[in-house]
């Protein structure tokens, strides 16, 4: 995915998390809202990618943890991997995103994170 110049979702933002430490795109991985992810990127482009909530979940992790593995969610993780998310960062567990993803038997998940270099 590009983004705009002087664009870069991977940079510390000023904008505030919600109270659960939650960023707009942490509120929108689990739904699979896909759209309001990219408009987020390329309109916003303020947020951290790998913004860490309360729970010490970033988006990669929620779009895992608290989808289903359908095809929706699928092209949630997709995206954000494809912005350069971290699948290395963990849970407060020291659980990965692969690891996550397989526990939950999410096969699909789990060959997008091996391609994108999950180990």
């Amino acid at each position: 995915m590009a983004f705009p110049s002087g664009c870069n979702p991977k940079e510390p933002s000023a904008a505030l998390p919600s109270l659960a430490g939650a960023t707009p795109q942490l509120r929108l991985a689990p739904s699979a809202w896909l759209f309001g992810l990219q408009r987020i990127w390329q309109k916003q482009c303020e947020q951290a990618l790998d913004h860490v909530n309360n729970l010490h979940w970033t988006a990669l992790i929620e779009s895992i943890v608290l989808g289903d593995g359908g095809p929706r969610h699928q092209a949630t993780l997709q995206a954000l991997l494809d912005a350069g998310a971290s699948h290395r960062l963990t849970d407060r567990q020291g659980n990965t995103p692969l690891h996550l993803a397989r526990q939950r038997g999410y096969a699909d998940m789990v060959r997008r994170l091996e391609e994108a270099g999950a180990r």
